[in-house]
């Protein structure tokens, strides 16, 4: 996955399946950033925990773990990866360099 991502670097990826989005987060060596003892989650309620990896040279991960418990505790993990050429989050980057080097003369 981690080719087809630089292969690829205009194209927005997603998991939805969570041993799909499992896979590629231990493949990147980050599924260890997520609590390994999220707080315990009431009946009907649930916990979320979310993890940026910006690290990645053509895309920003985003991770989300939830946890909840409707009977049986359950939880679901989804990842996204997105472009960092046509990313919101790359326009503001460019912007902030733009504008402290403008500062900075």
């Amino acid at each position: 996955m981690l080719e087809m991502l630089i292969q690829n670097p205009n194209k927005v990826f997603h998991f939805e399946k969570d041993y799909e989005a499992q896979s590629f987060l231990l493949e990147l060596g980050i599924a260890g950033r997520f609590s390994r003892n999220p707080p315990n989650v009431p009946a009907g309620e649930q916990s979320q925990q979310a993890i940026l990896y910006n690290e990645h040279p053509t895309h920003y991960i985003l991770g989300n773990f939830i946890s909840w418990r409707f009977g049986k505790r359950r939880k679901w993990v989804f990842g996204a990866m997105l472009s960092k050429k046509q990313s919101l989050l790359r326009q503001i980057q460019r912007d902030c360099e733009r504008n402290s080097k403008s500062t900075a003369r």
